[in-house]
């Protein structure tokens, strides 16, 4: 009985200190808002997260590259710190649209009429700080249609990382 409870205590013990090793994915310091593309605080990164914010107003002081030729657009972003990833992870995020829309991207419009988009942002450290960035093309809408609210979730293996909401007001037609 002796070696069985002393076995059992060993076991537990290498449970206990295998787990305490296994480190769970977490994410802070979410930000998400306008995007500054052109300047950085940091030397290492590609933009951030210079106007933290829910609502993005889209206007056409940017320019982006969509289905292959330049359009005026706006910067958006999301930005954050995370820890316990394995090298190469993929987030898979999910964006539910109020109103259809045309996804696309630098080389073509993907899908036209689409509520829902899925895409992956790839973490290459098991810990760091990961900046994407996102545009949305500028165009004119009908006073019924200006707003679009937008929900995203963010999983790694199927658990929730991170979710926020963020409504593009856009310009409307005058008349």
């Amino acid at each position: 009985m002796r070696k069985q409870l002393a076995a059992l205590c060993v076991l537990l013990s290498l449970g206990v200190a295998a787990k305490d090793e296994e480190q769970r994915f977490e994410v802070s310091h979410v930000k998400v808002g306008l995007a500054c593309v052109k300047t950085t605080p940091e030397p290492d990164q590609d933009g951030w997260v210079c106007q933290p914010t829910k609502d993005i107003y889209v206007v056409d002081q940017g320019s982006c590259v969509y289905d292959k030729r330049e359009v005026p657009c706006t910067w958006h972003g999301l930005e954050f710190d995370y820890k316990g990833a394995k090298p190469g992870a993929k987030l898979v995020c999910n964006v539910t649209s109020s109103q259809q829309t045309i996804l696309g991207n630098p080389k073509g419009a993907a899908k036209s009429g689409a509520k829902q988009l899925t895409y992956e942002l790839r973490l290459d450290k098991s810990e760091g700080h990961h900046f994407e960035a996102q545009y949305t093309v500028f165009e004119l809408h009908e006073v019924s249609s200006a707003d679009v609210a937008e929900h995203t979730q963010c999983a790694l293996d199927g658990h929730v990382a991170l979710s926020y909401d963020q409504v593009f007001h856009f310009p409307v037609e005058s008349h």
